[in-house]
């Protein structure tokens, strides 16, 4: 039995800004003098005769028949909040974690799914916010594929998706959560995995997209950021093969699918790993209804505004007032 540990902590690889490979992009970027690298490619090419949506939403397919077996591993008690570090089936005999917070008082609340980041993790925010009223899952980043090997990389996101999918599952079967009031927030290559899982499961009722961008092999393509400059340089010419096989996972081929599912999406004019244009393209791309909130920040999205504006946001859509 293959397990992914519990990775609360983690120093894992994720789609955008992982500190460990901006380290080793910046050093291969060091070692190209004429900076080929620094010029986004244009990758339009190996985005050609992709599928229509009404088949890749096949590739998110799973036996949803039944809640995935969970082990609780922890659980810990502070008078306001429970919470639980739980594994799951994954599928192919793999286990991946999450953690479950659960407001101690006995109703029945909304359900969150927080999927995040290396740069952002969501634990503390989803603890402020199930002190409101709600039921959060925060699965873990299960996997760590390497970047060059791009069919490892396209079973991880898919498995990344089905694992949102599966937490679904896990809030609907509790008798603390109302089934029909489940949201998703999601940041950086959190949005990007949830805007696949979100249009392709229908009973998430709101939706929070921070700092998205088109899609990993948009931002690989295009992004001044370390991480895509470097991935860049070590894909080499092997970079539109690459492209061909990650295109069908991008999220601006299911954006425009996410309805009825009420859309915010927050991005950072200074987001210095997603243009201004790119997060336009992506909102532009999106089923109504949505809206778009633009603030003075990076790509973390720290200020408190976004919290705020996120937090009203979800209590609104999921009826919490």
């Amino acid at each position: 039995m293959k397990t992914c540990p519990h990775l609360r902590a983690r120093g894992v690889r994720n789609f955008l800004g992982p500190a460990l490979l901006s380290i080793v992009s910046l050093a291969l970027i060091a070692a190209d003098p004429g900076n080929q690298w620094e010029q986004p490619a244009d990758c339009s090419a190996a985005r050609k005769n992709l599928s229509p949506y009404s088949r890749l939403v096949k590739i998110f397919h799973y036996h949803a028949e039944s809640p995935p077996a969970v082990n609780v591993l922890s659980t810990s008690d502070d008078g306001m909040l429970t919470v639980q570090t739980i594994e799951f089936d994954a599928g192919d005999d793999l286990k991946c974690s999450a953690e479950l917070i659960f407001p101690d008082r006995k109703e029945r609340y909304p359900g969150v799914v927080w999927f995040g980041s290396d740069d952002k993790q969501w634990e503390n925010y989803a603890i402020d916010f199930s002190k409101l009223g709600a039921v959060s899952i925060l699965p873990d980043w299960c996997g760590n594929a390497p970047l060059t090997d791009a069919r490892a990389y396209y079973r991880e996101h898919i498995m990344l998706a089905v694992n949102l999918r599966r937490a679904v599952d896990i809030l609907s079967s509790l008798k603390d959560v109302d089934p029909k009031r489940i949201g998703f927030v999601g940041h950086s290559g959190g949005t990007l995995i949830g805007a696949g899982a979100v249009a392709v499961d229908r009973r998430f009722k709101a939706a929070v997209f921070e700092s998205g961008t088109q899609g990993f092999t948009y931002h690989v393509c295009t992004s001044a950021e370390p991480f895509a400059l470097g991935a860049r340089k070590e894909l080499d010419g092997q970079l539109l093969n690459w492209v061909a096989v990650l295109a069908p996972l991008d999220a601006v081929l299911y954006v425009g699918h996410e309805s009825p599912t009420v859309l915010l999406f927050q991005s950072g004019r200074l987001d210095e790993g997603v243009s201004q244009s790119d997060a336009r393209a992506f909102f532009d791309a999106a089923s109504e209804p949505k809206q778009l909130k633009w603030y003075d920040s990076g790509h973390k999205m720290e200020l408190p505004e976004v919290t705020r504006d996120r937090t009203e946001f979800l209590q609104k859509e999921l009826e919490m007032e």
